[in-house]
């Protein structure tokens, strides 16, 4: 006779992508020069009135098969998330700093923090906006995490 577990009995789990988008807000406002000017959103806005808006959502979150237990419980997930830079030449303390440069510097700290908690950068590369003075660059990043202790393995 096979057994099954009540939805009582299943854990939740904590929210890997709120505490994700928290800690990479964090980081963006600390080493960019634009952190003050930059709006972090987790979803795509109607308009963009901000500049630089980056857009961190998780995009995948799968189960690992070798992270299950012999009762079929998870253990790990595979998760992928995708950031969007968007950007205009933006005007700081009297300097005007072009798109490409703006862009050229959050792509480099979201390498830098994707990288130091573990992920690995599956794709990166320009993209286009319907506005032609928006520049855009989009990234995707993978992972795993233990979803019993939310660390990234």
């Amino acid at each position: 006779m096979r057994s099954y577990r009540l939805w009582s009995d299943i854990m939740i789990r904590p929210d890997i992508e709120t505490q994700l988008l928290r800690e990479y807000k964090e980081f963006i406002a600390s080493k960019s020069i634009f952190g003050d000017k930059t709006k972090i959103l987790p979803s795509t806005p109607q308009s963009f009135s901000v500049y630089p808006t980056i857009v961190f959502s998780e995009t995948s979150n799968t189960d690992n098969l070798m992270g299950k237990s012999l009762d079929r419980l998870e253990t790990v997930d595979n998760l992928l998330y995708q950031v969007d830079i968007y950007t205009k030449d933006i005007k700081k303390d009297g300097k005007t700093y072009a798109g490409r440069t703006v862009i050229n510097e959050l792509k480099d700290l979201t390498f830098n923090f994707f990288n130091g908690i573990g992920f690995i950068r599956e794709n990166a590369t320009r993209g286009e906006y319907i506005d032609v003075t928006v520049y855009r660059y989009t990234m995707v990043f993978s992972g795993r995490v233990n979803n019993w202790n939310m660390k990234i393995c």
